[in-house]
């Protein structure tokens, strides 16, 4: 039970008579008798006012969320008393989440319920818990509050954001994929097994062109070939001391999972293979290849627990169980970072073992602080020395990109925000220019 700040200023007036009494000491019982008076109404309205029992407070949430993703929480309330009842309710999420709009007020009238809701934004993968929900209740006269405890602990799994790639399945359903910025043309690819004809569009290629059905339909048509399927698509995530590192809210890690997660789906949508392996300082986990709907969603629960680990990540063992696990060409997709020369000599080193039988495609996050600073005007010296460093990064950087690719490597250096994109792209080129 506590009081109401209502019955706090209504007792307060007995202060009145009370100072009084030091002029007029008949006034002391008259002060004594109301704080006795508004004692008496305050337990009375406990007594009489709304028990635990006649309320219930349930939460309703997803058990599947999304990283980064606004997510909204509903509180039910039903109101099983006979009187109007105000509720001030606060939930507890897990910690070092955002939450917008706690605690919630609502006023619920009798046997009757209510809806509220607030948002949260989940900074991790990996499995949380929600806690109980603690509530305030107030009813007329209002001299009271009563809080309540209501037992309502659920573990929730927190996800790569996912809705990129509904946000690609509904684009490609509309033929809509350069909204994403990925290119459409590259989707069609240049196989030798004739598909169907179908209207020209200014990405194809002339020699594409089906004269003989433009001449029939007098409108431009093209023809379209179905780019070979059941190819091998490796997705290899260092899960290292490197990519611990924050972008914004999230960590590289985290772009680097949702980017393979969108490639994975892309993939296994036009027929080809799909394995994963995390790597750190030995091989996490591994999945081997495999096709359809199933071998995506044990690609996501693989990913959506992985955490990175503070220790170096040993490239040899990594690729040699490629190596050897895979005997059959494939597209192996090395999601990492590179900083310097002496970070990553052993990737340089080692990355020849997948040649000439697989063909690597590395994948590296750009860091946007050093971008900027080298592109950043200077006016002082601080910012000079800031300036020069940055540039000597980003020129070892280049020098590292630049050996992988004289192994034989094909690199893809992205921004984080762009990074799916990027390698859908990268991906529908290869299988475009049969390189897989």
């Amino acid at each position: 039970m506590i009081p109401s700040r209502r019955f706090l200023l209504i007792a307060a007036l007995g202060l009145v008579p009370a100072v009084l009494a030091v002029w007029l000491p008949g006034l002391f019982l008259l002060a004594l008798l109301y704080f006795a008076g508004c004692m008496a109404a305050m337990v009375g309205s406990y007594l009489l006012g709304v028990k635990p029992e006649e309320v219930s407070i349930s939460r309703t949430v997803s058990p599947r969320l999304s990283l980064g993703e606004p997510e909204t929480v509903e509180l039910r309330v039903r109101n099983h008393g006979r009187a109007t009842v105000r509720f001030q309710i606060l939930d507890t999420p897990p910690v070092g989440w955002e939450v917008e709009g706690l605690p919630v007020e609502v006023e619920v009238r009798p046997h009757q319920d209510a809806v509220v809701t607030y948002s949260v934004t989940a900074r991790a993968r990996g499995r949380f818990s929600f806690g109980d929900l603690y509530a305030r209740l107030t009813q007329q006269p209002g001299l009271v509050v009563r809080q309540l405890r209501v037992p309502a602990q659920a573990e929730v799994r927190i996800y790569p954001d996912l809705r990129e790639v509904a946000r690609y399945e509904v684009m490609a359903r509309r033929s809509r994929l350069e909204d994403l910025g990925v290119h459409r043309s590259r989707l069609v690819g240049r196989g030798t097994e004739f598909e169907r004809i179908r209207d020209y569009t200014p990405d194809d290629e002339y020699r594409q062109i089906d004269w003989k059905a433009t001449a029939r339909r007098h409108r431009p048509m093209t023809r379209v070939y179905e780019v070979e399927r059941s190819q091998n698509v490796f997705l290899v995530i260092d899960a290292g001391r490197m990519m611990a590192g924050k972008v914004g809210s999230l960590s590289k890690l985290d772009f680097a999972v949702n980017a393979a997660l969108m490639l994975a789906h892309v993939a296994l949508k036009a027929g080809d293979r799909v394995g994963l392996m995390i790597v750190s300082d030995d091989v996490d986990a591994y999945l081997p290849l495999g096709k359809g709907a199933a071998q995506f969603k044990q690609c996501l629960e693989l990913l959506y627990g992985v955490e990175a680990r503070l220790c170096h990540v040993d490239y040899r063992g990594a690729l040699e169980q490629i190596a050897i696990r895979c005997k059959r060409r494939s597209l192996v997709v090395f999601f990492t970072d590179l900083v310097d020369e002496d970070t990553s000599a052993e990737l340089v080193t080692y990355l020849r073992l997948l040649r000439p039988t697989h063909l690597p495609l590395c994948v590296t996050l750009q860091d946007e602080q050093v971008v900027a600073a080298a592109r950043r005007p200077t006016d002082t010296v601080a910012e000079m020395y800031q300036r020069t460093v940055a540039l000597d990064l980003l020129s070892e950087r280049r020098r590292v990109l630049d050996a992988l690719q004289r192994l034989g490597a094909v690199v893809l250096d992205s921004a984080p925000e762009e990074l799916s994109v990027n390698v859908v792209n990268r991906y529908l080129e290869l299988k475009y220019r049969q390189l897989l």
